[in-house]
C-alpha cells in the first residue's frame, strides 16, 4: 500500500512537470540567443560548450538561463526513518542545490529535473526520502533574479566513486548539465 501511494504521488509529479517543462522549453529557447554559460571561475564558454563539459560540486554554473550551484553532497544519508532504509549494497545520497534566475523571463523548476548516474551508466530518479526532506528541492516557478535553494536524495550503488548529477530543465530537450560529485 505504501509503495503504491509513493508511485501514484510519483506518476502525479511527472505527469503535472510535463506542462511545467514544455513551458520552462519555450523560455530557454527564447533566451538561448542572449545568454551565455559561464562558469564562477570566470572561464566562458558557449551553450553546447556547457552541455558537454563537467563541472564539480562548489562550481557555479550558468546555464540556459539558470545560475546553478552544487553546494553540498552527503555520502550515506540517513534519513532519521527506521522504516527508510536503502536497500542492500546502496547508499542514499543527499545533494543541495542552489538555482537563481538570470534570464529575463519566468521559469519552472522541480526536482524531478534532476537525475544521478552511477558510473556503470545507470541513471536514477530521486528517491523516495526526498519527500520527507525539511529542505525539499520542490516545484516552484522563479521570477528574473529570483532564486531556491533545497535538496533531492538519490539511492546509489555504495561508494561509487564516479557519481554524477544530470541536470536536464526540460524533457524535451536534449540539454542537460553534468556534474561530478
Amino acid at each position: 500500500m505504501k509503495k503504491f501511494l509513493i508511485l501514484s504521488l510519483f506518476l502525479i509529479l511527472s505527469i503535472s512537470f510535463t506542462g511545467c517543462s514544455s513551458e520552462k522549453n519555450q523560455e530557454s529557447s527564447d533566451n538561448s540567443n542572449n545568454d551565455s554559460s559561464q562558469v564562477s571561475n570566470d572561464s566562458s564558454s558557449n551553450n553546447s560548450d556547457s552541455e558537454t563539459a563537467e563541472y564539480k560540486v562548489g562550481d557555479t554554473i550558468n546555464f540556459e538561463g539558470e545560475e546553478i550551484t552544487i553546494t553540498d553532497v552527503q555520502r550515506n544519508y540517513d534519513t532519521g526513518n527506521e522504516y527508510i532504509k536503502p536497500k542492500e549494497g546502496k547508499e542514499f545520497i543527499k545533494i543541495s542545490i542552489n538555482l537563481k534566475n538570470v534570464s529575463e523571463k519566468e521559469i519552472s523548476v522541480s526536482a524531478l529535473e534532476f537525475n544521478l548516474q552511477d558510473s556503470n551508466g545507470a541513471i536514477m530518479s530521486i528517491a523516495a526520502p526526498t519527500y520527507s526532506l525539511d529542505d525539499y528541492f520542490d516545484s516552484v516557478k522563479l521570477i528574473s533574479e529570483g532564486a531556491k535553494s533545497g535538496s533531492v536524495v538519490f539511492e546509489a550503488p555504495k561508494d561509487d566513486a564516479n557519481l554524477k548529477l544530470i541536470y536536464q530543465p526540460s524533457f524535451l530537450s536534449d540539454k542537460k548539465l553534468t556534474i561530478a560529485l
